[in-house]
């Protein structure tokens, strides 16, 4: 057994002058990005099943120009994503083993139409929506020789799914 996690939380402010900008004032912009990964590997004789995943969240916040002329500060997402992967194969020979590949992917929270329209009538996407399925069916080559650490997935049986839910 094997097993590796990893969660990360980043932050960044940047403050522009009014000088600088323009003469409405300066402008203070600010990024939060939390990150986590995780990787567990199993292996029992010949059996060896590889589970990875990763999950992305980050918010922006920036001042926009409103309908009055004036300028308000706006916090948006800016990246979000997360993958969850399975990967079972079984040794048939020294360098060969059969292998599978399940991938799921899509996001965490709602995607709205643009950084000034955050309302709940500007939404446009939310969980699953596209959610995406991967499958494949294959063998795994490693090579021989432990100073070249390289695999090659030859995955002849193969789909790949994309879905929506909810009306948006």
């Amino acid at each position: 057994n094997y097993l590796e996690i990893s969660a990360k939380l980043q932050g960044s402010m940047t403050s522009y002058n009014g000088a600088w900008t323009d003469s409405r004032g300066g402008d203070n912009a600010m990024t939060v990005l939390g990150t986590f990964m995780l990787k567990h590997t199993f292996a029992k004789d010949d059996f060896k099943l590889a589970t990875d995943a990763s999950a992305k969240y980050g918010y922006n916040r920036i001042k926009v120009d409103v309908e009055d002329g004036d300028r308000d500060g706006v916090w948006f997402k800016n990246i979000d994503e997360f993958w969850v992967q399975s990967q079972p194969s079984y040794k048939i020979s020294k360098h060969w083993a059969t292998s599978a590949l399940l991938k799921l992917r899509s996001q965490f929270s709602n995607t709205c139409v643009s950084r000034t329209a955050q309302t709940d009538e500007d939404v446009i996407s939310g969980l699953f929506t596209p959610g995406y399925l991967d499958v494949s069916v294959g063998f795994t080559y490693t090579c021989p020789k432990s100073n070249i650490p390289f695999v090659i997935s030859l995955n002849p049986l193969s789909t790949s799914g994309t879905w929506a839910v909810g009306d948006k």
